[in-house]
């Protein structure tokens, strides 16, 4: 029995199936008609009672369409409601506006006997494209209540949010054979709804812009309602406020889509034209506000708002500092225009006792904007205030200037410029052309010139303007004087081309660094003044830009040739500026980069790297200079042939350092460092030179007398050298001479023969030394010591600039060199040393040389002899000795007195020499003296 009735209900169940199969084509139509003529129905499949639904698009309306990914639907066997929908997943989307929003729909646990749909409609996190909205987006969430039958559709109870937005939704309409025919009512209330945000959500919906009024104001937040009525259209009553604005919005939407409506209430200046992209340098202040009265005209597609803006008083501060008042327009009236492609306006601002009228168009969709302005009696300080630098406070503008040009001319005390023809086209000067004389005194107070120019020329231009309004470009020729550059310049920037303007661009630089800068003239060049030579060509560009220049400058003479790249920041700071090249030693006398007595010959030239500091005003230059060979001038020596030379040094306006200059010179290396004072602080200059084997002998006098005829040896020593303004230049110093072979000595071989004597080697046994100093009455040498063998040497002498010398040597002569000498080697039997003095006369060419009688032995004809000698050793040509002076006899010593005296002598007196030279005193010459002696010892032998 149990198996009977299992067959059974696997029968009726097969056939229940093969019914409900032969009803999906039934099933399929009927959805079909549901949904519409326009709908996708995709795969239909049973499971029970239930009929599954995938993969179906059902248009809603033009722009919008429904996606089911999968609808679920009861089967109920009623002929007019075979199916109801239980479940269902998909998403709305609005193709041509990106509004997407996922949607579910749940069934109420009980349908109506009419409705085929019926329950709760969620949508989770809609969205939709930003366009004016500023900002994150938020996404779009809530639900409604939904109830379709065969005829009608109803959304009831519409509950969303958006950020802080609140949105209630009610909405119903017909249903026919083609799907969503007719909306028939529908109301929206909207509650904190950011104006940007809902005006993107119902152009991605509707297709439709708000009304400009409401997008301008993209921080508005909105309430109101919209309501829908198929007999009268839409009707709006909505409220835009935001900090300093709140306008209401009464309009309508007629079913033929035009617009009409009012605006009333005050509106934020500054915000409205933030809204435009407008310079906040030209905005009111933030709480200027003006009464707005305007109308609503168009269709919902090109909405149209136009009125009038009307302001007691605007404050404009124009770039002024905040401790400094806003400028003042009063009795401000602006008529406007907006629409979905923009914004025009046009009016009159009261500015102190004149006026300015203006017309104006703001694209809102790209594109160049368009201002006309008539000015009246305007101050010149309100166009200093909008311009990035002072205008001259006289300027005065004045023609016939409209949207599409005209004639525009510009004056001052001293500029005429006229704009002649004006023509500008699409926002862009095109074929204007700018003529006139302009004053360097108002490019200075426009800043194109650096503070502290004090230039005062007039400049006639000639040449096009071209560019954008806010950014022309000036491209054709200055002239000042003769001299005529090219000139491209902009708002951002203004470049000088030159060549060959020496004098011009002298005093440009004179100018410019405060500093005196010339073309070379005739005779001395004056203290603190920089000359250019005569011949120099000057090449390069000079741009201005932010109130800093930027300059490539090349010069070129016959025997130099630099580049130098010149950076004057805003604040006149010159980091970054250098010089490179050949510059050579004769131009660089002439510049004044050597003002002193110790300078280069103009012969040679040196490679030059240096960079510029400090500033326009006060510039420093750091050079280092190599040269191959250098002719040093020194005062009273011959030119010093310097080579291999490397300095380091410093120039600015008060003088010349020498950080250190190293060269060989004469088989040796000097070096040394140095100061050189222009200004008024210091001037003069001070050297110091170090020298190390330097060959003595290559040195020549000022005639070109080398002392190598006198002495040779390698030189060192150090030497400093000082001057101060006009006076003498004086100097001292200390030097040695290694390896000295005194060739002087050569010349007294004949004179030494005749008295008797050798002459000595004249190679050195001890390095030469002496202290020297000159100043202005001529050359000293002191602490004098020289070494040969058998001779010692020490003293000082004087050389006038006169030539005339002066001195006195102590000459130690070795006992053994004079033994066999008949005067003086009577007292080298006593001595080691014998000492002379001798004193130094004469002059330089003519020297003359006496043994000094109160410190030498008291004999005239050796007097004359050793006189005679020395005068050979300085003579050029050797003076001839004088006549011997007659000898008187003294009468003789009494014997007791002497016999006291030889015996004092023959035990060894400490002082035998002094008695010695009382016998001598006496007239007691060798040959007694010798007797005496031996008839002295005789006698005390006989005792």
């Amino acid at each position: 029995m149990a198996e009977e009735r299992g067959r059974a209900a696997r029968f009726f169940e097969g056939f229940a199936n093969a019914l409900l199969e032969r009803a999906v084509p039934r099933v399929r139509e009927w959805l079909q008609a549901r949904f519409g003529a326009g709908a996708d129905v995709g795969g239909i499949r049973l499971d029970g009672r239930d009929v599954h639904v995938d993969d179906t698009r059902v248009p809603l309306g033009p722009r919008a369409r429904l996606t089911i990914a999968r609808a679920t639907f009861r089967i109920t066997g009623e002929a007019t409601r075979p199916l109801v929908l239980h479940a269902l997943t998909g998403e709305v989307r609005v193709d041509e506006g990106g509004f997407v929003a996922p949607v579910r729909f749940e069934s109420s646990r009980e349908v109506h006997a009419e409705a085929w749909i019926e329950g709760a409609l969620t949508v989770e996190r809609a969205t939709w494209p930003r366009v004016d909205a500023a900002g994150e987006q938020a996404p779009l969430d809530g639900s409604l209540a939904v109830l379709v039958t065969s005829t009608r559709w109803t959304l009831a109870r519409g509950a969303f949010t958006c950020a802080d937005a609140r949105i209630a939704i009610d909405a119903e309409g017909d249903l026919d054979a083609s799907g969503m025919k007719r909306l028939s009512s529908a109301r929206v209330d909207l509650r904190d709804a950011r104006a940007a945000h809902f005006a993107d959500a119902a152009l991605a919906i509707t297709g439709a812009r708000m009304s400009g009024a409401l997008t301008l104001l993209k921080e508005a937040r909105v309430e109101g309602t919209l309501a829908w009525l198929s007999q009268s259209g839409l009707d709006a009553e909505v409220s835009a406020t935001t900090e300093r604005s709140s306008l209401r919005v009464v309009a309508n939407a007629a079913l033929d889509e035009t617009v009409r409506g009012t605006i009333e209430g005050r509106i934020g200046v500054a915000e409205v034209m933030e809204a435009f992209d407008l310079p906040a340098v030209a905005r009111p202040l933030d709480d200027d506000v003006a009464r707005c009265e305007a109308r609503l005209s168009g269709t919902t597609r090109a909405p149209r708002t136009f009125g009038t803006l009307r302001a007691d008083v605007l404050r404009v501060r124009l770039g002024r500092p905040s401790f400094l008042p806003p400028r003042a327009v009063r009795d401000a009236v602006v008529e406007f225009d907006v629409d979905a492609q923009g914004a025009k306006a046009h009016g009159s601002l009261g500015v102190d006792d004149g006026a300015v009228r203006f017309d104006a168009s703001f694209p809102l969709g790209g594109g160049e904007r368009a201002l006309k302005l008539e000015p009246d009696r305007v101050p010149a300080e309100w166009a200093s205030d909008l311009a990035t630098s002072k205008i001259p406070d006289d300027a005065r503008v004045s023609g016939e200037l409209g949207l599409d040009g005209g004639t525009v001319r510009v004056t001052t005390a001293r500029t005429r410029l006229a704009f002649e023809p004006l023509r500008v086209r699409d926002g862009r000067f095109v074929d204007t052309r700018l003529r006139g004389d302009v004053a360097s005194s108002d490019l200075l107070t426009l800043g194109l010139l650096p503070a502290g120019a004090r230039l005062d020329e007039i400049a006639s231009v000639d040449g096009s303007v071209d560019g954008p309004l806010r950014d022309p470009a000036f491209d054709g020729t200055l002239r000042v004087r003769d001299v005529e550059v090219a000139l491209l310049a902009s708002r951002e920037r203004v470049t000088v081309r030159f060549a060959d303007a020496p004098a011009l661009l002298g005093e440009l630089a004179s100018e410019l660094t405060s500093t005196r800068v010339r073309v070379a003239g005739d005779g001395a060049r004056p203290s603190g003044e920089w000359w250019l030579p005569r011949d120099a060509a000057l090449t390069g560009e000079v741009a201005v830009a932010a109130f800093a220049i930027d300059a490539e400058i090349g010069v070129e003479t016959a025997t130099s040739a630099m580049l130098a790249k010149i950076r004057v920041g805003a604040d006149g700071a010159l980091d970054g500026s250098t010089v490179r090249g050949r510059l050579s030693f004769a131009d660089a006398i002439v510049i004044g980069l050597f003002r002193s007595r110790v300078r280069p010959r103009p012969i040679g030239a040196a490679k030059v790297k240096a960079a510029l500091a400090g500033t326009s005003g006060q510039p420093v230059l750091h050079a280092d200079l190599e040269a191959a060979a250098l002719d040093l001038e020194v005062p009273a020596i011959a030119p010093l042939p310097l080579r291999e030379v490397s300095a380091r040094l410093t120039v600015d306006g008060a003088g010349l350092v020498v950080r250190s200059i190293v060269a060989r010179v004469h088989g040796g290396e000097a070096s040394c460092e140095a100061l050189v004072g222009f200004g008024p602080a210091f001037d003069g200059m001070q050297w110091r030179i170090r020298l190390g084997g330097v060959r003595i002998e290559e040195i020549a006098l000022a005639e070109q007398r080398k002392l190598g005829a006198w002495l040779r040896g390698g030189l060192l020593g150090s030497v400093t050298l000082d001057s101060r303004g006009d006076g003498p230049l004086i100097g001292n110093g200390e030097l040695r001479v290694d390896g000295p072979e005194y060739e002087a000595i050569a010349l007294l071989a004949p004179t030494l023969s005749r008295h008797g004597l050798s002459t000595p080697s004249p190679v050195g046994v001890a390095p030469l030394v002496c202290r020297f100093g000159f100043g202005e009455r001529g050359v000293r040498f002191d602490g004098l010591d020289a070494r040969v063998d058998g001779v010692a040497v020490n003293g000082w002498t004087t050389i006038d600039w006169t030539r005339v010398l002066a001195g006195r040597l102590d000459v130690q002569l070795d006992a053994r060199v004079v033994r066999n000498h008949a005067l003086l080697g009577i007292p080298a039997l006593f001595a080691r040393t014998i000492p002379l003095v001798v004193d130094l006369g004469g002059t330089v060419d003519d020297p003359s040389a006496r043994l000094n009688p109160l410190q030498t032995l008291g004999v005239a004809d050796t007097v004359d002899s050793v006189t005679s000698a020395f005068a050979e050793l300085f003579a050029v040509p050797r003076r001839e000795p004088s006549a011997p002076t007659p000898r008187r006899e003294p009468p003789p010593a009494p014997s007791s007195e002497l016999d006291a005296i030889l015996d004092r002598i023959l035990d060894h007196d400490p002082r035998s020499e002094d008695l010695i030279a009382q016998l001598i005193d006496r007239g007691v010459d060798a040959d007694e003296f010798e007797r005496l002696l031996d008839r002295r010892r005789a006698a005390r032998r006989r005792r």
